[in-house]
């Protein structure tokens, strides 16, 4: 699917129908009179084929149009154990540039500050691809304290490609995968990071919707350098938007129901989720995965407002292109 959205993009947001006839004009389905797709192209929008015969004329027509495809992100993500001779082959398939970082600083292992920032500062597939695979072999050595920041790490990275995941139509399903086979390597003490379930898109929208508001009152922000610079400086709260105290994350509990008690100094100890108020639940429910919570709750939290409550008319949400509906053609 990514592939694909990237292809469409590249064309000008072409259709499945219209980069049917550019890439198989002689089909017999596209040159009858009333034309017939054969569904093919469709099938790559939906995440149901995966392309292989098409690729050549792909590459011909829009060179690098097919280099995520060969990122290991994909087979990093398998819910297989891997190796340590695999997950070394595939860390050497990254491409150079992030390939550099990670053995850079590759003597203990952990999550350091320099190397997250360096990992940043160059999002894209290769760089959380990077990410997993450094959980994945602190997780194999048994270092649980590495493999658990370099679950913070994900997060980061997940929301940093957020608006590029989804054009590409992945966001939540990739989140969701996240989830399910990565995070579980990641837990410490029964918690892990993470999001509550179906805030990953609505984080990503509010993220950019501040990103905008920095580089506006900025206009010699321009490149994307600057504005990745811009998106770590919000998730470590640097320019103090009232609603992101959230991005300095916190470990999701796994508390299988959270009540009153989870929210006490008691309960929470290391991971500080903040206050007794029982007023601060639903407070707690939306950024207990996020928050940090260094800096006080707004006020509105007292009230028990939900702070990630989006507005529908808001111009900068976020939302993943539905899926091209399927059709029977005759």
């Amino acid at each position: 699917m990514y592939w694909t959205y990237g292809v469409s993009a590249a064309f000008n947001d072409e259709d499945y129908k219209e980069l049917e006839r550019r890439f198989a004009p002689h089909s017999a389905a596209c040159n009858k009179v009333d034309p017939v797709f054969t569904n093919l192209w469709l099938g790559y929008f939906l995440g149901r084929h995966r392309p292989t015969r098409i690729l050549a004329a792909v590459e011909r027509a829009h060179p690098g149009a097919n280099e995520c495809l060969r990122s290991p992100l994909w087979p990093a993500l398998t819910d297989r154990q891997l190796t340590r001779s695999q997950i070394n082959r595939l860390l050497r398939q990254l491409e150079p540039e992030i390939r550099d970082v990670v053995w850079a600083s590759s003597q203990n292992g952990t999550a350091g500050a320099k190397q997250t920032t360096m990992l940043e500062l160059r999002a894209r597939l290769d760089a959380l691809a990077a990410e997993i695979l450094l959980l994945r072999l602190a997780h194999l050595d048994g270092r649980h304290e590495a493999a658990f920041q370099w679950g913070r790490s994900v997060w980061r990275m997940m929301v940093l490609l957020g608006p590029a995941l989804i054009c590409g139509g992945i966001a939540q399903a990739l989140a969701d995968l996240l989830e399910e086979r990565i995070m579980p390597m990641a837990r410490r003490k029964g918690a892990h990071y993470g999001f509550p379930p179906g805030h990953y898109l609505q984080v990503v929208s509010k993220f950019v919707l501040a990103i905008r508001r920095v580089a506006k009152g900025s206009p010699e922000l321009k490149t994307d350098r600057q504005l990745l610079r811009i998106g770590q400086d919000l998730l470590g709260s640097k320019w103090g938007f009232g609603y992101f105290w959230a991005f300095n994350p916190v470990p999701l509990l796994d508390a299988g129901g959270l009540q009153r008690a989870d929210f006490s100094p008691a309960a929470s100890v290391e991971f500080d989720l903040a206050s007794e108020h029982l007023n601060l639940h639903r407070w707690g429910l939306n950024v207990h995965c996020l928050g940090g919570h260094r800096n006080s709750p707004p006020d509105a939290a007292s009230s028990g407002e939900d702070l990630w409550a989006i507005d529908p008319n808001d111009p900068y949400v976020l939302l993943e292109p539905e899926p091209f509906r399927t059709r029977q053609f005759s």
